[in-house]
């Protein structure tokens, strides 16, 4: 799905007095743009005036304070995926980074909440979700308030919610955070010193061999490994320069 972004850049609006819209009440809203185009945005559905006018007036208070939602309808799965592929693909630089977020959207986010309206997710809704998550994860339960808040904050600065639900949950209880620039080996997945010995061994004869070597012995990853270039390394010093990363 593509956003009309645009839409949120109005200079000036009208709003029009409540009148009776298909058996109920209602009124409009008239978004004026830089080059005179108009956008109007129909609120109906009230069952009385008094309801309609009570709306109408908290449409105007949002509208003189830059709160007022152009995107009232949109979806979170369609929000999720435009974002994920217009914004952190083209920002972010680094697959690695967008298919980790990819991998929480749709297998995380999506499932439980792609049918609901963005402006609908509430701070509660956000706190259950990394509750239900942290009994089976506490890792994707940490990348997925990531994603949230990130993506809650795009929401924001684009006017399709007022209010990022993400910005004051915190994790839920039992879950420690993570300290910083500290990272917890698993004994038991780690691969001993005769073991690596004989992948290395192994490795020689293959077109990997040079990659498991920067693997296993500088701790570089995959991509990282990717994007060495001769000129980065200086054998005088005895060091190796990452400069950049090589994905897909």
């Amino acid at each position: 799905m593509k956003f009309d972004l645009k839409l949120a850049q109005y200079v000036d609006w009208e709003v029009t007095n409540v009148m009776p819209i298909k058996k109920s009440w209602g009124y409009r809203v008239i978004l004026k743009y830089m080059d005179d185009s108009q956008r109007v945005q129909q609120k109906s559905g009230f069952t009385t005036e008094k309801e309609a006018n009570e709306a109408r007036n908290r449409t105007i208070g949002e509208l003189y304070a830059g709160t007022y939602i152009v995107y009232a309808n949109v979806k979170m799965r369609e929000f999720l995926i435009f974002w994920l592929e217009e914004d952190i693909r083209n920002r972010v630089g680094s697959m690695e980074t967008y298919d980790a977020y990819r991998n929480i959207i749709y297998r995380h986010i999506i499932p439980e909440w792609g049918g609901r309206k963005v402006c609908d997710i509430q701070c509660e809704d956000v706190y259950h979700l990394c509750e239900e998550k942290a009994k089976t994860s506490e890792s994707i339960t940490r990348l997925m308030k990531t994603v949230l808040n990130t993506a809650f904050g795009y929401a924001v600065d684009k006017k399709i919610i007022s209010e990022n639900p993400a910005t004051s949950v915190k994790l839920p209880k039992g879950m420690k955070k993570n300290l910083y620039h500290t990272r917890n080996i698993d004994s038991q997945k780690t691969l001993t010193t005769e073991q690596i010995l004989k992948l290395l061994e192994a490795s020689r004869e293959t077109p990997i061999h040079m990659q498991i070597l920067l693997n296993v012995l500088m701790g570089l990853r995959r991509r990282e490994i990717n994007g060495v270039k001769y000129s980065d390394i200086d054998y005088v010093r005895r060091t190796l320069h990452v400069e950049r990363q090589l994905g897909r």
